[in-house]
């Protein structure tokens, strides 16, 4: 096969080349205006997207189960406050606290690397920056009279899955982060 041109690096104009492989391939040409128009407003939503990123407040959930992690995600984006970090084990949910800053965590007890949930209380809560952190969990388990105690003690609010009410608890993180 026979090539369709040779272009040197550092010898043309970019715009030239991109005509070029737009006219190769069957394209329009399209003007210098509508390229730059074009550009200009994928620019500009880019950087608004990436404002609005980093005016979000960071929050970590923790969920073996990927759907009930997804849906946290969701329902905390959607009110475009947020910007959620997903963990699906406690390994992983320590690794991404080394990443992230976050400003919540929303913890599932039924992990599958760890024997109790409530050890990534305390995990969590033994690093400095996080000793304060708010940690919200959000299980399926139903917890002992002393497991209730041990998350009270550390000022850890408890939701179940079981019939959760979703505007509620985005009430809740809401009003713990300053939102409301």
């Amino acid at each position: 096969e026979k090539a369709e041109s040779v272009w040197q690096k550092g010898n043309f104009n970019t715009r030239n080349l991109v005509d070029h492989v737009v006219r190769t391939l069957g394209g329009e040409d399209v003007s210098d205006d509508t390229v730059i128009a074009r550009t200009a407003g994928e620019v500009a939503t880019h950087l608004q997207e990436a404002f609005d990123q980093v005016n979000r407040t960071s929050v970590m959930v923790v969920d073996d189960n990927r759907k009930d992690a997804r849906l946290v995600k969701r329902m905390l984006e959607a009110t475009q406050h947020y910007s959620v970090h997903e963990a699906y084990s406690a390994k992983e949910a320590l690794d991404t606290l080394s990443e992230v800053t976050p400003k919540l965590v929303v913890l599932d007890l039924m992990l599958p690397d760890v024997d109790n949930g409530a050890i990534m209380v305390d995990q969590i809560r033994a690093r400095a920056e996080y000793k304060t952190l708010p940690i919200v969990v959000l299980t399926a388990k139903d917890l002992s009279r002393d497991e209730k105690a041990f998350f009270s003690e550390r000022g850890v609010e408890i939701w179940t899955k079981a019939g959760l009410d979703r505007h509620a608890l985005v009430e809740f993180v809401d009003k713990i982060l300053g939102k409301k």
